[in-house]
């Protein structure tokens, strides 16, 4: 898997964090809420690009679903 950036890495926490007490993933709204962004398209963004790199696997039947998959070790500075 590529290294994450360092926003990557904290998204990707977000999402861990978060379907670990709700049970289930975050919106894209949920995690722009968290990073205080006014645009959805900033999270999904993000979501995507951890999908790209095999991070997380985007669940079909949801568009807004997430599915976490893996949690790299090495983050780049």
């Amino acid at each position: 898997m590529p290294p994450l950036t360092q926003k990557q890495a904290a998204v990707l926490a977000f999402i861990v964090a978060h379907q670990a007490q709700h049970q289930r993933p975050p919106t894209r709204q949920e995690i722009a809420k968290n990073f205080g962004w006014s645009s959805i398209n900033a999270a999904d963004e993000h979501v995507r690009r951890l999908a790209k790199k095999g991070a997380i696997v985007l669940d079909k039947l949801g568009k807004h679903s997430v599915r976490n998959i893996f949690v790299p070790t090495r983050i780049e500075q």
